[in-house]
């Protein structure tokens, strides 16, 4: 027989029959091509499923560790212009889920120079580079820091400070919805703050429920009364507070000065933030930074 005839020859119950009474050679019958491709794969695939069950199941028993996942928050956007900027981003609702805490915020201060746009440039496209990586190593590592979160009661007075907070508390929420940091100068605001008092405010759109005021990380060092103006954390807008090598403060030319420097550009990150529970040490875990609109810090220098 030749390898072009080596197909196996399938007989019929009809044709066995005649062969077993002697009924001469009988015309050999062949499946059909579609009936022995049909055969050939599912017999492949019961194969498969045979091998790759127990694998599957030694894979689960062997208790591989699980890799948390949040996604970044949506759609920034600038409400006025740079130097009265509220910035806004959207929750995202696929953050649904008991791991997840809410939002932290990230900034760096640039000079409004031709030098200052230039690194503005050059970070984004660092922390922006692909592939994207989670976390916060990017933007540490190109100089910006984690803004203070300052807490408030409705009537004003300073919850109790805790920096390992998260500082948008959301929680697990299924629906989208707007946040806004309000950069607006001191005197633009109504009522309108000094500006050792005038913080970055987090509000909640949907709810209109203010969360949480940002400050300046200008040291690593504990602080006795965060709120303070003069020894706690300082506003963005008390430049009698910044000074060259602060935690924050890499170049001296940011400081602000009557003949030179009045203002400063700010750049923020939002970054979800989970706690990951999946080996008992409940450490943080996080999305990917989204860059928020750039805005302008202005100093009355003359006060």
């Amino acid at each position: 027989m030749s390898r072009k005839d080596s197909t196996p020859v399938i007989l019929s119950r009809r044709q066995r029959k005649r062969r077993s009474r002697g009924g001469g050679v009988v015309p050999p019958f062949k499946a059909p091509a579609r009936r022995r491709v049909a055969r050939y794969f599912f017999g492949s695939v019961a194969r498969t499923a045979l091998w790759a069950t127990p694998l599957t199941f030694l894979l689960t028993a062997c208790g591989l560790p699980s890799v948390p996942f949040l996604w970044p928050p949506e759609n920034p956007g600038l409400e006025g212009v740079a130097n009265q900027a509220i910035l806004t981003f959207q929750h995202n609702p696929n953050n649904d889920i008991d791991d997840f805490l809410g939002y932290d915020i990230w900034y760096k201060f640039y000079l409004t120079t031709s030098a200052g746009e230039d690194l503005v440039r050059s970070d984004e496209s660092a922390i922006d580079a692909t592939p994207r990586s989670p976390g916060t190593g990017r933007l540490a590592q190109r100089g910006f820091r984690r803004a203070v979160a300052l807490y408030r009661n409705p009537d004003g007075s300073l919850v109790s400070y805790d920096d390992r907070r998260v500082h948008i508390d959301l929680g697990p929420i299924g629906n989208r919805f707007t946040l806004e940091l309000d950069l607006r100068q001191p005197f633009q605001r109504d009522p309108d703050p000094a500006p050792e008092d005038a913080e970055i405010v987090v509000t909640r759109v949907d709810t209109e429920t203010v969360i949480s005021g940002l400050r300046r990380r200008h040291t690593t060092t504990s602080i006795t009364d965060p709120g303070s103006a003069d020894d706690g954390y300082p506003t963005f807008w008390n430049q009698n507070r910044i000074e060259t090598g602060q935690h924050d403060i890499y170049n001296s030319d940011l400081v602000p000065t009557e003949s030179d420097t009045n203002e400063l550009k700010i750049v923020l990150y939002a970054l979800a933030v989970g706690i990951d529970r999946t080996d008992g040490t409940f450490r943080p875990f996080y999305s990917e930074p989204l860059r928020l609109e750039e805005a302008i810090i202005e100093f009355d220098i003359g006060s």
